[in-house]
């Protein structure tokens, strides 16, 4: 693989790029960066004019990502449909699966077919500890809650079928490959593994289908995640004023604050905290009743949508303020106040929890029936009980900036008290500390003066050792010198002496090479004339030979050649 230019991220690296394929033709490549996630396409899926590199030698061309609008106050789109026969699916759709525990399961249709039944998705797929990219077919009863995702006509014309099943089948696992250990949370930017916030099945899907990788549900979890902290901040404040009342200047607030904290204390406190927790969720659901509103003007979402919506919102209102706010007046019963403290998100968390069970259990159906009952009203309940409750909290909160500002003045005056005596304090303490001083310095300069004649001391000791040493080395030295000088003179003669012995005995050698190589030379010589005579002789032999058997051989063949003729002058 070849790679002519560099993302937009500055990756040039061709071996970190997801390669898109369409019957073995290539269509595009994409950066494995999740940062950056860059799209470069063939000219049929780009507007000209883009920048471009080149894979293979082939130009492909930087292909933006489709725009979506994303509404955090919603856990997934509102354009969506339940899908009861799979006959309404065709490959490339963009489907989810609500399940029980909270989390939607995305996933590309790659075929669909309802008799007999046949569906085919790509996502991710395994146990949560070990996840990988993978094409499945799925039976009858895993489309229970199935439903399919709608998009603008911008973006379908722009994402064609063809390049969805491309993407998907580029992002899929080889047959027998396991995609490794999933991260819990996040993995690093051009990690390959599955991370459940920010590389799920709603990114596989959505980048499928748009060419962007983001996941609704991850912002709408943070704004519950932030509703939460409000809500866990209210009703933690109101325990932390009742135990701040309880213990600063008793004898100061005892007329109001020993009556407040002797008379059902926990329940005034935890009212206050209470009706926090139900403006918020007010709010919440104010906000998201405008907005399914407006999306219903503006004909983004059908009737049944918006009330099926309108109905969960106000199930989830429901059930948070009676879960969490019931719950924290028990917990408030019990007379453990940072008990309170603690169990205040438990009691949120499951108050979220309990509303997805309840919503799941009366179906789409009932909550379409709540929501249109809602819609029905004259005028909207929960808009009138947030008036009211946020003309109470202002009073509270004038009530409690007088109280505050009286508050102040005593803690002033203690403050002032207070600061006189511990500067009486602090002027003994400075006079204790200057006669300490003046005895610690005294003590500090005769151990000076005690460690800087030890130190003379040990520099002569020093010396007279550097001196003895410096003889001894040197007489050392003439000793071994003379020692390796007489060394030398042996090693020198002995090496002599044996260079004379070695070349007297390459000669004698040499000697005894050339005289035999000359007797060689000599007897190769007369091997010719030797083979020559051998060879008549051997001729003559075979010629005696051969005389001989003519002569052994002559009277019987004459004898046959007689008989033969006779026999054929006797037949004829």
């Amino acid at each position: 693989m070849s790679l002519h230019g560099a993302c937009n991220c500055g990756n040039n690296d061709p071996s970190k790029f997801f390669i898109i394929r369409k019957s073995g033709a290539l269509w595009g490549i994409s950066c494995m960066n999740r940062t950056c996630g860059a799209e470069y396409l063939i000219d049929r899926f780009c507007k000209p004019g883009n920048e471009s590199i080149k894979f293979n030698n082939q130009v492909l061309h930087f292909n933006p990502p489709t725009s979506v609008k994303k509404d955090p106050k919603f856990q997934v789109r509102l354009s969506r449909k339940r899908i009861k026969n799979v006959a309404d699916l065709k490959p490339g759709d963009h489907v989810g699966f609500d399940r029980l525990y909270l989390i939607w399961h995305h996933a590309i249709v790659v075929e669909a077919q309802a008799k007999p039944f046949k569906l085919v998705v790509d996502g991710w797929d395994g146990k949560f500890y070990k996840m990988k990219r993978v094409r499945k077919s799925l039976k009858q009863r895993d489309v229970k809650h199935m439903y399919k995702f709608f998009y603008s006509q911008k973006v379908e014309q722009e994402n064609p079928p063809e390049l969805v099943l491309a993407r998907s089948k580029s992002r899929l696992h080889a047959k027998g490959e396991s995609a490794g250990w999933a991260r819990p949370v996040l993995i690093r930017e051009l990690d390959d593994r599955y991370g459940f916030l920010n590389a799920n099945c709603e990114h596989f899907a959505t980048y499928c289908k748009t060419g962007d990788s983001f996941c609704i549900q991850n912002h709408w979890a943070r704004m519950k995640l932030k509703e939460t902290a409000r809500e866990f901040l209210l009703r933690s404040g109101k325990t932390f004023m009742k135990e701040l009342c309880s213990k600063v200047a008793p004898e100061v607030l005892e007329n109001i604050v020993q009556y407040l904290l002797n008379k059902g204390s926990n329940f005034l406190f935890e009212g206050i905290g209470l009706t926090g927790v139900v403006l918020v969720e007010l709010l919440s659901f104010e906000d998201a009743y405008k907005k399914l509103k407006d999306q219903l003007g503006r004909g983004e979402i059908g009737k049944d949508v918006y009330y099926v919506e309108l109905g969960r919102k106000l199930m989830e209102f429901l059930t948070v303020a009676g879960i969490a706010g019931g719950g924290g007046l028990v917990v408030a019963s019990l007379g453990a106040p940072w008990a309170e403290v603690v169990l205040s998100p438990v009691l949120m968390i499951a108050a979220k929890a309990a509303n997805r069970l309840v919503t799941r259990f009366l179906g789409d159906g009932l909550l379409k029936y709540l929501g249109k009952a809602y819609d029905w009203l004259p005028q909207t309940p929960i808009t009138s009980i947030k008036n009211f409750l946020v003309d109470k909290f202002r009073k509270c909160i004038e009530g409690c900036e007088k109280a505050m500002a009286w508050v102040k003045e005593k803690v002033c005056e203690i403050t002032k008290s207070v600061c006189t005596k511990v500067g009486r304090i602090v002027k003994n303490a400075i006079e204790w500390l200057s006669r300490g001083w003046n005895w610690l310095g005294n003590k500090i300069v005769d151990a000076e003066n005690y460690l800087v004649a030890k130190l003379n001391q040990c520099l002569q000791n020093c010396k007279k050792a550097l001196s003895w040493m410096k003889t001894e080395i040197s007489e050392l030295t003439k000793f071994v010198g003379s020692k390796l000088e007489k060394f030398a003179k042996k090693v020198v003669e002995s090496v002599a002496s044996g260079w004379k012995w070695l070349q007297k005995k390459v000669d004698d050698s040499r000697k005894y090479l050339v005289d035999k190589f000359n007797q060689c030379w000599k007897v190769c010589t007369t091997v010719p004339t030797k083979i020559s005579k051998a060879a008549s002789y051997v001729s003559n032999k075979v010629c005696q030979v051969a005389n001989c058997v003519r002569k052994a051989l002559a009277k019987p063949v004459r004898a046959v050649v007689n008989a033969v003729s006779k026999l054929f002058s006797w037949l004829l």
